[in-house]
């Protein structure tokens, strides 16, 4: 990407590469309607070409949907309508650029209310369940053993197991 900063004190960190980048674009930028799903679909373009520049492997993660929870729960539906075009916009650039794609937003979208309701504290961002959960269906979908189940503590919103709470 180039340095569009014109004040300030130059990036002087050395460049480095990456094997694998994970990105997740689209949640926020679904906010701004379906007209500037262009935009999006222009900018991330250039994102993602400027990345694999720099590493050998892509994983586009579709953006999560908008959960019916939270202050702004009845307006998920309407939300996640909109999203659902971004996220198959991402779903076209990730084979354009022969990245990896990992649909998050449908098996989310699909949760029970109270299921949303455990899995994100505002509507948007996960609580440390949803994370976990996030984490599995991410890892699930690239193929990756899943790790050894462990309850989770709903008042510490933590794991029991150490090991399973550190992943």
């Amino acid at each position: 990407l180039e340095e569009k900063f014109e004040l300030g004190v130059p990036d002087q960190r050395p460049r480095l590469t990456a094997d694998i980048v994970f990105v997740e674009f689209g949640q926020m930028e679904s906010l701004e309607g379906i007209d500037r799903i262009t935009d999006f679909n222009q900018t991330y373009d250039l994102v993602l070409a400027a990345l694999k520049r720099r590493t050998r492997q892509i994983v586009l993660l579709s953006p999560l949907p908008f959960y019916q929870s939270g202050p702004a729960a009845n307006l998920a539906e309407r939300r996640n309508q909109v999203l659902a075009d971004y996220v198959e916009s991402a779903r076209a650039l990730a084979h354009k650029h022969n990245c990896l794609f990992v649909d998050q937003f449908t098996e989310f979208a699909a949760l029970s209310r109270k299921e949303a309701e455990r899995s994100s504290f505002n509507g948007i961002r996960l609580t440390d369940y949803g994370h976990w959960q996030s984490a599995n269906r991410i890892m699930k979908q690239l193929g990756i053993a899943l790790p050894p189940a462990s309850e989770f503590d709903e008042a510490k919103q933590r794991f029991a197991d150490q090991q399973t709470e550190t992943i």
